[in-house]
């Protein structure tokens, strides 16, 4: 059970957090195991708002998190998502594993169920990762996908291992065979390296003559299957073909809506330009210099409501 800090390293509960409050609502929680040696709040007014600040001495970069394999709103993605988590909580008996420790938990010290029942937790996590990375792949998008553009990929692909085979870099090659095979290629080891890498640039080529008509054969390739889902009548392949066209649809013109008015993106600030006292300006790189000119700013004019004319007379004190 995770703990506050202040409370546990100081033996008395924080002040209010807000400056009208009479209880606190902020606080550091930790898990057990964690050493906190000081915690401190600041006072009201030290920091930026009318919350008392936590202070801290490292300010962690901010990156976006990284896209998941996973989407639930696509069923397709999700049934294989079930299938796959269903298949490998059955291989490796999960369920007879968790009745188990059910039975075991009366018998044995709660530490050492807890330890237990932790580990049972961190392998059934690690079944649902790797059945997350294997419910979808993530194509090459810098090309709309139809049939042309895919069956020049999967020859990129294989020429590709095909030049890592060339280097020494597979040691079994049955499986290279096989692709080739099915491929229409020769034997993997008929082929020379100066070879292969000249295939390897013609498919390059090939894809680059592509990347114009590209947009076009992926709209002609989704009205075929639509058009095949509707004449052997599969609702569910229809409307998920209409979904894939919509929604490419909207993508586009929200992106050529975002270009000419959205918000233009940058990166994390890196230095600010302030004017001093005399009218001259500079600019600020550090990172406290930065902290301190940004934070006074904004500590300004978040207590402007403070010194309005309505907060001098008597009605700001009956309020």
């Amino acid at each position: 059970m995770m703990t506050e800090q202040f409370q546990l390293t100081n033996k008395t509960m924080a002040p209010n957090s807000h400056i009208n409050g009479r209880r606190p609502i902020c606080g550091v929680f930790a898990s057990p195991g964690v050493n906190c040696s000081h915690a401190m709040i600041a006072q009201h007014g030290f920091g930026i708002g009318d919350h008392r600040a936590l202070l801290g001495e490292s300010y962690p970069s901010l990156v976006a998190p990284t896209g998941r394999k996973l989407v639930c709103t696509i069923d397709r993605i999700r049934l294989n998502y079930e299938n796959v988590l269903l298949q490998l909580v059955e291989r490796h008996r999960m369920l007879e594993k968790i009745a188990t420790l059910d039975e075991l938990q009366p018998r044995i010290p709660a530490p050492q169920f807890q330890l237990m029942f932790n580990r049972w937790d961190n392998e059934l996590r690690d079944y649902m990762l790797a059945a997350e990375k294997r419910c979808r792949k993530f194509r090459m998008n810098h090309l709309p996908w139809s049939p042309v553009i895919g069956m020049w990929m999967r020859r990129l692909k294989l020429y590709k291992w095909l030049e890592a085979y060339c280097r020494g870099k597979v040691p079994d090659w049955r499986n290279l065979k096989r692709s080739c095979a099915r491929q229409g290629l020769r034997c993997p080891s008929s082929y020379t390296l100066d070879e292969v890498l000249l295939k390897i640039h013609s498919c390059m080529l090939n894809l680059e003559k592509e990347k114009e008509n590209a947009p076009k054969m992926r709209r002609e390739h989704l009205q075929d299957r639509l058009d095949i889902a509707r004449l052997r009548g599969d609702v569910s392949s229809e409307q998920e073909i209409i979904r894939i066209i919509k929604r490419k649809a909207e993508k586009a013109e929200y992106t050529r809506l975002r270009v000419f008015a959205g918000k233009p993106r940058s990166s994390p600030p890196v230095s600010i330009t302030i004017t001093n006292s005399d009218g001259a300006t500079s600019t600020l790189r550090t990172q406290e210099g930065f902290n301190s000119a940004v934070g006074g700013a904004l500590s300004t004019r978040f207590t402007l409501a403070h010194r309005a004319p309505i907060m001098q007379e008597q009605i700001s004190s009956e309020i």
